[in-house]
């Protein structure tokens, strides 16, 4: 039965997309001249010294380039989207220092910019814990444009800004396969977490969402009342709450 539900999944799936040779780069940018890779942890603006760069092996601070795509999880759809080799990264340079936006694992987005009811969306990358970046001084340079001033006087004066806090930590895989991965475990149903909020108003209202897995024994306790019990340990009174539950499946004890 197995077998056959497999092969009917495969005769279902659409078809692979094929691309003329045109689609593909030549020759990878990384076959001639000097490459140094350099990680990055988070997405933030970072820059890199004369100093530093000389210690790379790069005498000359201004034929030095930034290439890569950082740590944002690429889409897994195979539509042609994706570079096929690897782009150059803006930068400036100022101070004897070259400045670059990079792109950390974790990418952060808002699904509301109308303010009405703001709520940020993650996407951690399953397979790296970093962003990555080549550094060489191979190609012409690709600078940041200088921004066109403003001359419009601002109709709306704002006090504050929306700002946001996130904890996951993935530790665990319960099918020990795959790439859904769990933090940490609370076998009584409580827990606790510091959150660093700099600057938060006073009173002001906030969204939590708590993503929650209880695991189903045998004897088929556990699931949905295990995960409202932790979320309500997890929450504070004044603040709302989304909640998500994930059950996952009994398993013997032998294969917990």
């Amino acid at each position: 039965m197995l077998l056959g539900m497999a092969m009917l999944g495969m005769a279902c799936a659409p078809g692979a997309m094929a691309f003329t040779s045109a689609h593909y780069a030549k020759s990878s940018k990384l076959a001639t001249g000097k490459w140094v890779k350099i990680k990055v942890p988070t997405t933030g603006v970072y820059e890199l010294t004369a100093f530093e760069l000389a210690e790379m092996g790069f005498s000359d601070i201004s034929q030095v380039r930034i290439y890569g795509s950082g740590g944002n999880q690429m889409s897994e759809v195979l539509d042609g989207t994706a570079p096929d080799d690897l782009q150059q990264v803006p930068l400036s340079r100022y101070n004897n220092k070259i400045v670059f936006y990079g792109k950390g694992p974790v990418n952060v987005t808002m699904t509301d910019a109308n303010r009405t009811n703001v709520r940020f969306q993650r996407t951690i990358n399953a397979y790296s814990n970093y962003g990555y970046y080549f550094v060489t001084d191979q190609g012409a340079e690709r600078s940041i444009n200088e921004a066109r001033g403003n001359t419009q006087q601002a109709t709306e004066s704002l006090a504050s800004s929306i700002n946001w806090y996130y904890h996951e930590k993935e530790l665990s895989s319960v099918s020990q396969t795959g790439k859904d991965l769990l933090g940490e475990a609370y076998e009584h149903g409580q827990a606790s977490f510091d959150y660093d909020l700099p600057g938060l108003c006073p009173d002001s209202a906030m969204n939590v969402n708590v993503n929650v897995a209880a695991l189903v024994t045998k004897d088929g306790s556990g699931g949905k009342a295990t995960c409202n019990q932790l979320c309500a340990s997890l929450v504070a009174p004044r603040w709302r709450c989304r909640e998500r539950h994930r059950q996952l499946p009994a398993l013997n004890q032998q294969n917990l």
